[in-house]
């Protein structure tokens, strides 16, 4: 294709279907003179002309008439891909790979997983729940969800919500085991882990 400009392209089609470079300058909002530099260009790209201009509009040659022909194909197949990754984030699919930290799978994760699998019943979850840490790249992660600040400056971060934490006791448990003064000193308490 050498030095063609798809967008040149595009402007082409425009012009074409628009009839004149002044209906087709007011469609793509450029100014008239410079939409038909860029079509002088095309067609100096093409080594070719491609239309006759004249006050009445534009009227394609023959050459001009295939080009237009295979042109609006090329456009409707770039819209079709175009409709194709719009459809597939508005039903997403396919295999979903999550790492997630134990905190964050039994006290978040866990709450919000049936909804996510009935509203998205063609993604294919595969989940990891530990609290190592992940190379996303690598590790072939697609979303991983961790407590805390990102480590790294090659990951996207977003926030997702503030998480409380707090320890509690009832009065029984520490009249019989004793109060803890410090948290080193939790180690020799039973606990027990609630997540809300």
């Amino acid at each position: 294709m050498g030095n063609v400009d798809l967008n040149d392209i595009r402007l082409f089609v425009v012009v074409v279907q628009a009839g004149s470079f002044s209906k087709a300058a007011d469609l793509v909002h450029i100014p008239k003179s410079r939409l038909s530099r860029r079509i002088s260009r095309l067609e100096a790209d093409l080594g070719t002309a491609l239309m006759d201009r004249s006050k009445r509009g534009v009227l394609l040659n023959e050459v001009g008439e295939q080009f237009y022909r295979r042109a609006q194909e090329m456009m409707q197949a770039a819209q079709t891909a175009v409709n194709s990754v719009q459809g597939k984030l508005d039903a997403p699919g396919g295999l979903l790979r999550l790492s997630v930290s134990t905190e964050v799978g039994r006290g978040f994760l866990m709450l919000h997983l049936a909804e996510y699998m009935r509203r998205y019943p063609d993604v294919l979850l595969e989940i990891e729940i530990n609290n190592k840490k992940v190379n996303m790249i690598q590790d072939g992660i697609d979303i991983a969800l961790r407590l805390g600040l990102p480590e790294g400056d090659n990951v996207v971060a977003r926030k997702l919500t503030d998480i409380e934490l707090g320890l509690f006791a009832a009065e029984s448990y520490l009249a019989r085991a004793g109060r803890p003064k410090s948290p080193h000193e939790l180690h020799g308490h039973t606990l027990l882990n609630k997540y809300d």
